[in-house]
């Protein structure tokens, strides 16, 4: 049933990262990233698994550049299950597998095509040495701006900057949202935890209700705390994905979930403290029982009962949309705060605003040809047309974006039960958290611009020097939209702490 591309386990690594595949992948980029990481390639392997039966011409030709350079391969282990494609694809069934291959004694799994910093491993290993009975995820730090496909290697502040759904204050809103951490947190980032904890609890449960892309290892993950571990959110690794096409799997099967894509077989595991899985797979039921040694090549025919697959093929499961308990809900908004629809429309003249200085601003750096004949000033005409209607696109999008960061800049200072803040800044974003604090519980009571000079009053609010900044005792919000880091870098020698500072991105 499986066959190997690349069979070359690393017997004494210490984290085993499993990658998951379905004849899905366009991009291998994260192999880049995980090829320079900070610790030494020894500690660690990585086993790449796909469910059909055609190997990856991208992989492959990764593997053959290696091979013919006489250097280490990409992956340490490339195996495919060899299912035909009218099957639909059970990803749990790849989990099995990464448990079953897996030499290292930490086991992750993690999302095939996000960008990872190069300590992911590192923080790995040095997470469990301290905390043993723990299993830990990284959030991830989501982009959906298309000029960003096909993958060209963005810097991770081009990630987090226009077009980013899910960052504030330098980090995930995910890690900071208090309101439904459960839909806010990527549960299927990224999941690494003790493979003999894993083989305990089962594995990854093999139901059909996991058939399809309503799935992932967060159900190990709930198990597993229900086996007595600990479930642990890093604070300072995160994964990185920008947007391409089908990454919310929409077209896809679906097994029923609770309305935001949470399966509602994993929540019933949860809430009924249940620690083995609704269906085990043998392979996983002979190295939990111990009548087979991890290295039994048998195990490898044992991942799959045959009387499964009749149930897996695509005439027989569930599209996506077909189950009642499909029906989609509202999400919660981050930290529990929503923008109701009076208050954007409020917003509108302010976004006028920001698109016609931007549109000045532009018209005065663009050099406009002037063409003669009638011929040339009709193409010309009609070229202005074209790219202004672009332009004016792109701005509304950004304008969006970053009136949309304020909002969560204000969120999160509410949630932390703040009623009075000050910003540091007088610019649009100045503005535009001056109008949303309007509709939250608090109160903007002074402004220090970013210029020494300044008026008595800014937008209405008492204007502070930096002095009075520095001895405020309130939150303050760094109010721009660019060169945060300089900005930073000025309360720093003013004395402030940068835990109480909220920054835009």
């Amino acid at each position: 049933m499986v066959r190997f591309v690349v069979n070359q386990p690393q017997e004494h690594a210490l984290v085993s990262i499993v990658l998951l595949d379905w004849s899905c992948r366009e991009s291998f980029h994260l192999l880049d990233y995980l090829a320079a990481q900070t610790v030494d390639r020894s500690q660690y392997e990585i086993i790449w698994t796909e469910f059909y039966d055609t190997p990856a011409e991208g992989l492959c030709r990764r593997i053959d550049t290696a091979q013919a350079q006489s250097t280490r391969p990409p992956v340490d282990v490339y195996a495919l299950m060899d299912f035909p494609p009218e099957l639909c694809c059970h990803r749990h069934a790849l989990f099995n597998l990464g448990i079953v291959l897996a030499r290292g004694r930490i086991v992750c799994f993690c999302d095939s095509d996000a960008i990872v910093q190069p300590t992911f491993v590192e923080s790995i290993i040095e997470h469990f040495r301290h905390q043993e009975d723990t299993v830990l995820h990284m959030d991830e730090v989501r982009n959906n701006d298309p000029s960003f496909y096909p993958f060209n290697y963005p810097s991770l502040d081009e990630v987090t900057g226009f077009g980013c759904i899910n960052w504030i204050d330098g980090r995930p809103v995910g890690i900071l949202d208090e309101a439904d951490p459960l839909h806010s947190r990527n549960y299927g980032a990224c999941m690494a935890a003790a493979r003999d904890d894993l083989i305990a609890i089962g594995g990854a449960d093999m139901h059909t209700d996991y058939l399809g892309y309503i799935c992932g290892f967060y159900e190990m993950s709930w198990r597993l705390t229900n086996f007595g571990r600990r479930e642990v959110w890093s604070d300072r690794e995160w994964l990185y994905h920008v947007w391409h096409p089908g990454q919310t799997g929409n077209e896809d099967i679906a097994g029923p979930h609770d309305g935001l894509s949470v399966s509602t077989r994993a929540l019933q595991a949860l809430r009924s403290d249940r620690v083995q899985p609704f269906v085990e797979s043998p392979a996983i039921v002979s190295l939990r029982t111990q009548t087979a040694s991890p290295d039994d090549a048998a195990l490898l025919e044992q991942l799959v009962e045959p009387a499964w697959l009749n149930q897996w093929r695509h005439d027989k499961a569930a599209p996506a949309g077909d189950m009642a308990t499909t029906k989609r809900r509202s999400v919660t908004p981050p930290f529990g705060l929503r923008l109701s629809f009076w208050a954007k429309l409020q917003l509108m003249p302010l976004v006028a605003g920001m698109a016609r200085r931007q549109l000045r601003v532009k018209r005065q750096a663009a050099a406009w040809s002037r063409p003669t004949g009638p011929k040339g000033r009709l193409h010309n005409g009609i070229r202005k047309v074209i790219a202004l209607k672009s332009f004016l696109k792109r701005i509304y999008t950004f304008d969006k974006h970053w009136i949309r960061q304020c909002w969560l800049a204000l969120a999160l200072a509410e949630q932390r039960g703040c009623r009075e803040l000050v910003l540091y800044g007088e610019g649009d974003a100045a503005k535009a958290l001056c109008h949303l604090a309007r509709h939250l519980p608090v109160e903007i009571v002074g402004i220090c611009p970013f210029r020494t000079h300044r008026p008595e009053k800014l937008l209405g609010r008492r204007s502070l020097t930096h002095e009075q900044l520095a001895e405020t005792d309130a939150l303050i919000i760094l109010a721009a939209f660019v060169d945060t880091a300089a900005r930073l870098e000025q309360l720093r020698q003013l004395g402030i702490d940068r835990e109480r500072v909220i920054v835009l991105r």
